[in-house]
């Protein structure tokens, strides 16, 4: 009986050391900062029984019946450097919706911690405010949105005006509220360090 043996030959070796050198490189590219990474990220939130938000492709949708949450990324997505370190963040706007008309804004911001896009803070802006833009100016966030006056009805904002926002010690700090506009609280936002 004759049996014929083939040896395997150097090509096969080739394909894996592609495999591994592609391998490598997805290991070591450094995490950034994207549309896709914004999409899917975590973020705070104080309307969850976890106070976190998991986005995935931009929508949140809580699969527990007594915490009737469903949560947004805005289409207003502003990427650029807000701490001077030369690296870029990310400002955004979240919705959240708890089952009645609210639709709840948070302003939050994203950062690379330890190689993972981190929501660093967070900063409550009103319910059923208009956003109209949002960028990053000479590290400041810059917001136009029509917002709430106390007489305004909670279906109607009325107020259009500029906010600025900025890094501050980890927190988000606004610079001024807006003459005649709502007070939902506190300067500083919600901070991850």
């Amino acid at each position: 009986m004759f049996v014929a043996t083939v040896p395997l030959i150097a090509c096969g070796d080739t394909s894996n050391d592609q495999f591994e050198t592609s391998l490598a490189e997805e290991q070591s590219a450094p995490v950034t900062i994207d549309t896709e990474a914004v999409r899917n990220a975590t973020y705070m939130s104080q309307f969850t029984e976890s106070g976190f938000v998991t986005l995935t492709d931009g929508k949140y949708e809580s699969d527990e019946p007594e915490w009737r949450v469903t949560a947004g990324l805005d289409e207003h997505v502003a990427i650029g450097d807000l701490d001077g370190d030369a690296l870029v963040e990310a400002a955004v706007a979240i919705w959240t919706n708890t089952g009645g008309t609210g639709a709840f804004i948070d302003l939050a911001v994203l950062d690379v911690r330890k190689e993972k896009v981190v929501n660093i803070a967070t900063r409550f802006l009103g319910d059923r405010l208009r956003i109209h833009s949002l960028n990053i100016v000479d590290g400041e966030i810059v917001l136009d949105a029509t917002m709430h006056t106390p007489d305004d009805p909670m279906c109607c904002p009325s107020l259009r005006a500029t906010r600025l926002f900025r890094l501050d010690h980890g927190g988000l700090i606004e610079h001024g509220r807006p003459d005649g506009a709502m007070d939902y609280g506190p300067p500083n936002g919600d901070l991850i360090k």
